[in-house]
């Protein structure tokens, strides 16, 4: 897990193995685009908004997560195929079986 710390109020903080605003927040389309959609008016700790930089991440690729992809039906939905699948092998062991015992 790894856990980034982008803003804490408006505060600098320099310290080893942590720095806050984070240095490539500025930088990082993933980054700065969600933290703006919880905190419209963020601001860096010199007050300028976080939202003027957006236009020079904008080009950057961002792919959203949605939460139905990796619900339990959604998962049920991928594999459902294999359902009648397994149904129809089940019913061949079985006759294949039965087939084996009359013989027998």
């Amino acid at each position: 897990l790894d856990l980034d710390l982008l803003l804490y109020n408006s505060m600098n903080i320099a310290e080893p193995g942590l720095r806050v605003p984070h240095p490539e927040l500025l930088h990082r389309r993933f980054a700065l685009e969600p933290l703006l959609e919880v905190w419209p008016d963020a601001k860096l700790p010199s007050g300028e908004p976080l939202s003027q930089f957006i236009p020079a991440v904008a080009d950057q690729q961002l792919e959203r997560w949605t939460p139905a992809a990796t619900t339990g039906r959604a998962v049920f939905n991928r594999f459902a195929f294999l359902v009648p699948m397994i149904a129809l092998i089940l019913v061949v062991w079985w006759a294949v079986g039965w087939l084996v015992n009359q013989v027998l």
